[in-house]
Parts: structure tokens; sequence; C-alpha cells
């Protein structure tokens, strides 16, 4: 009989707060200096070029709150916030590589099914010493203090510090979407999935057909073969949604949803690269 097995590794990082080890941060200290705009742009011709998005759609317009990057008063400070969230981005892919590597120790890889995803898009929240961050801690458990917000005064990344990188860079995370996280504009509500599964992905390449996040349960049910209620308290079960069929054609509950032309899921290979590199550098495409 095969044995299932659902894990769920849900890493904190890359939220605020910015938090990351120096090593990390040195890898990307001088990234960002060139500024939000040019970075913007590169990704969102970089999505175009490799067929990411759909159509070439325009890109989002920089905030009409956030200055033009040659009036921003502290640029080094704003990219080392930035530098501090790659940081943070590289140590969690990392951790990717870690569990890629021992699935494949295991000899099981190849059987199991990766998703990589994030709940929401880029968060815009604005962390003054007056808002969120009076409900946090302001000492650390060895007892130095905590100097939290947005401080341009302060170097980010230090656990003594308490940051986030801001509606600005925020943009930059959407890219090419408008707006953020808490708003229902497709930069705070779209986030692309990554999956990986070598034996039981039949067809490979993008998928552009919108999911939801409440589908994930049917589909895991629905590639192993698991049933599920069709009537619970005397109430008629609402019939499930699956996207296995993304993955192989011939899912039974996803059967109706899916002619024979369906393109296969996202970015499968991309994902063996991004887990590779991580395993091998500790690098990340951000």
């Amino acid at each position: 009989m095969a044995c299932h097995i659902f894990g769920l590794p849900a890493s904190n990082a890359p939220h605020w707060p910015l938090h990351a080890s120096e090593e990390d941060i040195a890898r990307y200290d001088r990234t960002y200096l060139g500024g939000r705009d040019s970075i913007h742009t590169a990704r969102h011709e970089d999505m175009i070029g490799s067929g990411v998005l759909q159509n070439p759609w325009d890109i989002s317009s920089r905030d009409a709150e956030a200055p033009p990057w040659d009036e921003v008063a502290s640029g080094d400070w704003e990219a080392a916030r930035r530098a501090v969230h790659s940081a943070m981005v590289d140590r969690m892919d990392a951790g990717l590589g870690r569990v890629v590597d021992q699935l494949e120790g295991l000899g099981v890889k190849d059987d199991t099914q990766i998703r990589f995803l994030s709940d929401n898009g880029g968060c815009a929240v604005l962390l003054a010493e007056d808002g969120w961050c009076k409900f946090f801690p302001d000492r650390l458990p060895d007892g130095r203090k905590i100097q939290a917000g947005n401080r341009p005064s302060l170097r980010p990344g230090s656990p003594q510090t308490f940051m986030n990188y801001d509606f600005p860079w925020a943009n930059v995370s959407n890219a090419p979407f408008r707006l953020y996280k808490h708003e229902v504009h497709e930069g705070g509500i779209s986030t692309p999935m990554v999956a990986h599964w070598p034996n039981g992905i039949d067809n490979r390449g993008f998928v552009h057909s919108p999911w939801h996040m409440i589908d994930v349960l049917p589909t895991i049910l629905d590639i192993t073969g698991t049933s599920y209620p069709v009537e619970f308290g005397g109430h008629t079960v609402q019939q499930l949604d699956s996207f296995a069929g993304l993955f192989r054609l011939d899912s039974a509950r996803a059967r109706g949803r899916f002619s024979g032309n369906t393109v296969g899921i996202s970015m499968e290979a991309a994902l063996t690269e991004r887990a590779d590199h991580a395993a091998a550098n500790r690098s990340t495409a951000i």
C-alpha cells in the first residue's frame, strides 16, 4: 500500500521584521544601490522574456507616494533594507535546498510533489515606532533593547532593530501588478506557484489559468486517491474543485475542467534549478 505523507515547511522569512545574518546580507550589499525603478523595470522585462507573463502587460507605475530614486534622501539605507530582505530569501532558499537534498537522499524526490508559493503579494505596511511596533516585545531575551521602526539612522538587519522594506519596495516585489497585500488588486491577491513532481507531471510548462488556495486540499485528495465526505451533519458538501488536471489529465475530479490541450503545471524545471542552486551555492534569483 502506498504511504502518503504531507509536510508544510512554512517559513516566516521573508516577512518583516528584517533580520538576517551579516554573511547573508553581504551577498546583496551593493545589489540595490541603483535604485528601485531600474530593478522594477529589469524584473518586468525578464518576466516577459522568459514567458512568465501570458500577455506583455505594461509595468505598474511607481507608487504616487514614492519619490524617484534620485530624490530619496537615504538611498543607501533604502538599498540596505532591500538587501536584508534578499538575504532572508537566500536563507529560505537554502532551507528549501536542504529539504530537497533530504528527499533525494531517501530516494523519493522524483515521487514527491513539491509546491512553492506565497500566500499573498508584497506587504506595504509602514512600521512606525508608534504603530505596529507597539505590539511587539521591546527587548531581546538577553535584555538588549530593540529599537523599533524604520529608522534611517540604524543599519537594517540586526536583531536589535525591527524594520520592514515598506511600500516602494513592495511595488518592486509585485511587478508587474498594482498595489499590495491587504488589497484586492492583483498585487495583493495574485501569487505564482512553482511545482516539481518528475514522476507525476505529464506535461510541463507555464499555466496561466487562475486557481485558489482553497483548491489545494481537493487537489491533494485527488492526487492521493483519498475520499472526502459528500455529506456532513445532514448537509450536502459542495463539490470540490481540484487543479490536479494541471499535473495529470486523467484526474477524476479535474477531468471536466480541462481539455486534452491543457498545458502542464508551471515552471517544473525552474524549481529543480532553484533547489539545486540553493543546495550548492545558497544563491537565489530575487
